[in-house]
């Protein structure tokens, strides 16, 4: 083979290498986007559903050491105490009656609260109701108690 034939395969071989370099350089800057088909159709979003376990996970309270279950201490359970709302306890003084001395329509004075009052027999006064009376003592009615109150 002669020189010169031998320079030229090789500059035959250089001129290929060098080409397949400048395709791969000019492919990667310049790469060609595929065309997609793509049907409207076909195109549903089904988002993936999870099916939940129904279970739940029970604590043994084990010991590990000695291999016994512990003893639950169950707790007393508490009952509130329901306190009765009483009403507030007014002052009543009984200071006597007043009468003709043979009739039985008696009238006692009362005091209820700093307030006098001249009360009969069966009559209510600020939720006082007067029940019975006598010269000495009267017998009332408060809040669905028998209260009886002395002469002062």
């Amino acid at each position: 083979m002669n020189k010169r034939l031998k320079t030229s395969i090789l500059l035959v071989a250089v001129v290929i290498v060098w080409g397949i370099i400048a395709y791969k350089f000019f492919t990667t800057i310049n790469p060609e986007t595929p065309t997609l088909k793509v049907d409207a159709k076909s195109i549903v979003f089904k988002p993936e559903t999870h099916k939940i376990d129904t279970f739940s996970i029970q604590s043994l309270n084990k010991d590990p050491f000695l291999g016994t279950y512990a003893k639950v201490h169950k707790v007393a359970k508490i009952k509130p105490r329901i306190t009765k709302k009483t009403k507030p306890s007014i002052n009543i003084t009984y200071h006597g009656l007043i009468s003709q001395q043979e009739a039985d329509n008696h009238i006692y004075i009362i005091t209820i609260s700093g307030t006098q009052y001249l009360m009969k027999l069966k009559q209510t006064v600020q939720g006082v109701k007067l029940l019975k009376g006598n010269m000495n003592q009267v017998t009332l009615n408060y809040n669905g108690s028998k209260k009886v109150v002395k002469k002062q």
